[in-house]
C-alpha cells in the first residue's frame, strides 16, 4: 500500500473514481444483458398468452349469439324465423 500512499491527491482521486466508473459500466452491462432476456420473455408471453385471449373473446361472443339463436328456435312460430335462426346457428357453427 506504500505505492498508493505515495501518489498525489489528483492520482488518488482519478484512481478512486476510475474504479467507481468501471463498477458502473459493469452493472450497466449486466442490466442491458438481462433487459434483452426480459424483452424476449415478454414477447413470448404476449404471443402465447395475450393474443389467444382476443380469440377467446371472439369465441365467447359467438357462443352467446349461438345460444340466443337456439333459445329463439324454441319460441318462434313462423317458419321463416325458424329457418333464419337455423341459418344463423349453422353460420356460427362453421
Amino acid at each position: 500500500m506504500k505505492w498508493f500512499q505515495s501518489l498525489k491527491i489528483r492520482n488518488k482521486l482519478l484512481f478512486g473514481f476510475g474504479i467507481i466508473i468501471l463498477f458502473a459500466f459493469l452493472v450497466g452491462g449486466i442490466a442491458i444483458y438481462d433487459g434483452k432476456a426480459e424483452n424476449d420473455s415478454s414477447e413470448f408471453l404476449y404471443e402465447k398468452a395475450t393474443i389467444p385471449l382476443g380469440e377467446l373473446a371472439i369465441i365467447s361472443s359467438d357462443f352467446q349469439l349461438m345460444r340466443s339463436y337456439v333459445i329463439r328456435l324454441g319460441y318462434e312460430k313462423s317458419e321463416s324465423s325458424i329457418e333464419s335462426n337455423k341459418n344463423n346457428v349453422s353460420r356460427l357453427d362453421s
